[in-house]
């Protein structure tokens, strides 16, 4: 007989943190929508997934914490963005 194999996000893990964090706020603005007239959001408030890196020196952190901070200035312009205004492809925005 084979051991069963654990099914869905293992509890203690990164996954599991990002996986109750989305799931509490989505519901929390779901309440929101519903009692407080914040605009709805389409199809899904979270993209999936989400990705892992080993941060390896001081030069790549900085990299990391400038796109953080500058990033949402790109959200007009993000094609997942319903309300977006679409760039030429060529633009060097898109790294």
């Amino acid at each position: 007989m084979q051991p069963k194999c654990p099914s869905g996000t293992l509890d203690g893990t990164l996954g599991r943190l990002i996986q109750g964090f989305k799931s509490i706020t989505t519901v929390e603005y779901g309440k929101g929508v519903r009692n407080d007239h914040w605009p709805p959001y389409e199809k899904k408030l979270w993209q999936l997934n989400y990705y892992e890196r080993v941060v390896r020196d001081e030069d790549e952190l900085k990299r990391i914490r400038d796109y953080i901070y500058f990033n949402p200035l790109n959200w007009i312009h993000d094609p997942e963005n319903p309300k977006g205004v679409k760039r030429e492809p060529d633009e060097s925005w898109q790294m």
